[in-house]
C-alpha cells in the first residue's frame, strides 16, 4: 500500500513538473518570437527614418538645381528676344538700305553670330536615379513630374535645331556675304584691309542674307517658346515640391 502511494506522488511530481517545463519553455519562445518582432520594427523605423532623410535631401537639392534653371532660362528669353530685336531692325535697315551706315548694320549682324541653348542642372536627378534613391520620394505624382521635367528638359530639340542651324546654315551665309568686306574687317580686328566695301542695297536684295534673317528670327522665337514652356513646367514643380516638404 506504502510503495502504490509513493508510485502515485511520484507520478504527479513528474506531471507537474513537465507541465511547468512546458509553459516557461512556451513562455521564453514567445519573449523570443516578440523580441525578435520588436527588433524588426525597430529596424524598419530606423530604415524608414533613413529613407525619409534621403527623400529631404533630394528635394531640397532638386530645388538648388531648379532654382539655378530658372534663372538660366530668364537670362536665355533675355538675350534671345534682344536678337530678335536687333533683327527686327535689320529688317527696317534691308528696307532703307541707303539711309543707314556700315557701322550700324555691323552692330546689328553681330549678335547673329551667337546663340544661346539651355543645359539644365541635372546633378541631383541623375545621381538619385543612379543610385535608385529617386524611390524615397514617396508621392508618387511628385515623382512622375520630376520624371517628366527632365526628360523635357533634356531632349531639347529646339535648342539642338539652333545650335546646327548656327553653325550650318547662318555663319556660313554670313562668312560668305559679310564676313570678307573692309568694314568687317575693321570692325572684328581694327585692322585696314583691300577688301570691297559693304554694299547695303547689294544686301537687302540677297535672297540668300534675308533667308539668314528670317530663319535665325524663327530660331529663336522657337527657342524663346521651348523655354518658357520648360520655365512654367520648373516652376510647377517648385511649388510642388515645397509643398510636398512642408
Amino acid at each position: 500500500m506504502l510503495s502504490l502511494l509513493r508510485k502515485n506522488r511520484r507520478k504527479e511530481l513528474y506531471e507537474g513538473g513537465m507541465a511547468r517545463y512546458l509553459f516557461y519553455a512556451i513562455g521564453e519562445i514567445v519573449l523570443v518570437v516578440i523580441g525578435i518582432l520588436i527588433a524588426l520594427q525597430i529596424d524598419n523605423w530606423n530604415r524608414q527614418y533613413e529613407q525619409n532623410k534621403q527623400e529631404e535631401r533630394i528635394l531640397r537639392n532638386l530645388i538648388l538645381d531648379l532654382e539655378k534653371d530658372m534663372q538660366q532660362l530668364i537670362f536665355l528669353c533675355k538675350e534671345s528676344k534682344a536678337r530678335q530685336a536687333n533683327i527686327d531692325t535689320l529688317y527696317d535697315v534691308m528696307l532703307e538700305p541707303e539711309e543707314h551706315t556700315p557701322d550700324r548694320f555691323l552692330n546689328l549682324v553681330f549678335p547673329l553670330f551667337y546663340e544661346g541653348h539651355f543645359e539644365v542642372n541635372s546633378g541631383t536627378f541623375d545621381e538619385s536615379l543612379g543610385s535608385g534613391t529617386i524611390r524615397f520620394i514617396r508621392n508618387d505624382t511628385l515623382r512622375q513630374q520630376v520624371f517628366e521635367y527632365y526628360r523635357q528638359a533634356k531632349l531639347s530639340y529646339a535648342d539642338k535645331g539652333a545650335v546646327k542651324m548656327t553653325y550650318e546654315f547662318i555663319m556660313p551665309q554670313l562668312a560668305e556675304t559679310v564676313v570678307p568686306t573692309e568694314e568687317f574687317m575693321n570692325f572684328f580686328t581694327r585692322k585696314r584691309s583691300n577688301l570691297p566695301p559693304i554694299d547695303l542695297v547689294e544686301l537687302s536684295q540677297n535672297k540668300k542674307f534675308m533667308a539668314l534673317l528670317i530663319t535665325k528670327y524663327g530660331n529663336e522665337a522657337d527657342q524663346v517658346n521651348n523655354w518658357s514652356r520648360h520655365m512654367k513646367d520648373g516652376k510647377a514643380l517648385l511649388k510642388g515640391i515645397k509643398q510636398e516638404l512642408e
